[in-house]
């Protein structure tokens, strides 16, 4: 009897070793357990920040651009009214040198001229060549003065 008891010993002994799941694989223990439990928390939290990250760096390009855009919107409204200041400014000046020639003021319009013609590269082209046209304009009245006064006579 005591073999017998004994033989059921090993045999509970064996059936222990192997395992309750009948299976070629053995039962995990809590480590293991815990072990992929960690891991797979692990990956939800790493796939929770990419998400997390990626989103936040899209936001950021996103304001980034926004403030690109604002950034050029206010250089321009910077750059422009002084531009349309000296073009106002310049109109201005043709004005008044058209005024001194039609008055026969001739040497004050060549002055007032050649004031403008200094600022004439920061000037649209459609002023600048109306800078052009009233010299042209200008040399003529003074070719015609010229040739208007006689010699001997107070200038």
């Amino acid at each position: 009897m005591i073999r017998i008891a004994a033989l059921g010993m090993m045999v509970l002994a064996v059936g222990m070793l192997m395992g309750c799941g009948g299976g070629d694989e053995p039962a995990k223990t809590d480590t293991e357990k815990a072990a992929e439990k960690a891991t797979t928390d692990l990956s939800k939290s790493l796939e929770s920040a990419a998400k997390q990250a990626a989103e936040s760096a899209e936001a950021a390009t996103k304001q980034l651009q926004k403030a690109a855009s604002e950034a050029e919107k206010a250089v321009a409204k910077e750059v422009t009214p002084p531009a349309d200041a000296a073009a106002q400014e310049a109109e201005g000046i043709l004005a008044k040198v058209q005024n001194l020639i039609k008055s026969g003021k001739l040497a004050d319009a060549d002055t007032q001229l050649k004031a403008l013609e200094a600022k004439k590269g920061s000037l649209p082209a459609s002023l600048q060549d109306k800078i052009k046209a009233l010299r042209e304009t200008l040399a003529a009245a003074m070719k015609a003065a010229e040739a208007l006064k006689l010699p001997g006579l107070p200038k």
